[in-house]
């Protein structure tokens, strides 16, 4: 996602010395290959999101016509394969957003001394995106596209008990879910208190709530989710 940096720190001046010295980063050097690659850098990520949104477009438009003819099995289908590509799209805007930063901030003149460093610059400006993240899927867009066909808003059904849950990136490796207290491998994120949680523990947590009869509250600030 972002250059290597060790490739672009290596000493030139030959003989012994230079075979067994450490890769160091050079932050003049790796400012300039940003300043000079950074629309390629980020030309990628745009043409695949792109072709993420024309994928998601076309989902919709046959999910449309299977709801017209009543294939109630299909459009239940298109619309996992919808959320599949949809969550993929919006972990890479996530991505994009978190390279341009931190190109942008090597081109102003921030430095890293280490491979290591410039990673946790990354890791870092992608959490930043991921705090703010408050952006859903489209999922909501689908089912009033397909469910408004029959102009009858009681007809949707429900998307499940998760409906205020937004999917975000994986890349959460130090964040811990409220519920679990593990590691978070597959983190949603709940529009109302805005915790991340693992997708599974959450989902199983609401579920469970509502077959008591109860609202599933936040563990953290008993907020009703």
């Amino acid at each position: 996602m972002y250059p290597n940096a060790a490739n672009y720190g290596r000493g030139h001046r030959g003989g012994g010395l230079a075979a067994v010295s450490a890769p160091r980063l050079e932050p003049q050097r790796l400012a300039d290959f940003a300043s000079e690659n950074q629309g390629s850098l980020l030309h990628d990520y745009s043409k695949v999101i792109a072709e993420m949104e024309q994928v998601i477009e076309l989902i919709t438009s046959v999910a449309e016509d299977c709801e017209e003819n009543e294939f109630e099995d299909q459009v239940k289908q298109l619309s996992e394969d919808m959320l599949h590509y949809d969550t993929m799209r919006h972990r890479l805007q996530h991505d994009q957003e978190a390279l341009r930063q931190l190109v942008q901030g090597l081109i102003n003149g921030r430095n890293y001394d280490s491979e290591k460093a410039l990673t946790e610059a990354f890791e870092t400006e992608l959490r930043e995106q991921l705090r703010g993240d408050t952006e859903p899927t489209s999922q909501n867009q689908f089912r009033e596209r397909i469910y408004g066909v029959k102009q009858n808003p009681d007809y949707a059904p429900p998307l499940g008990d998760d409906d205020d849950l937004v999917v975000v990136s994986d890349r959460l490796e130090d964040f811990r879910c409220p519920i679990t207290g593990r590691t978070i491998d597959e983190p949603l994120k709940s529009k109302v208190c805005n915790h991340v949680y693992e997708a599974e523990a959450i989902r199983g947590f609401i579920r469970d709530a509502t077959r008591r009869r109860e609202h599933a509250e936040c563990p953290t600030t008993g907020t009703h989710l």
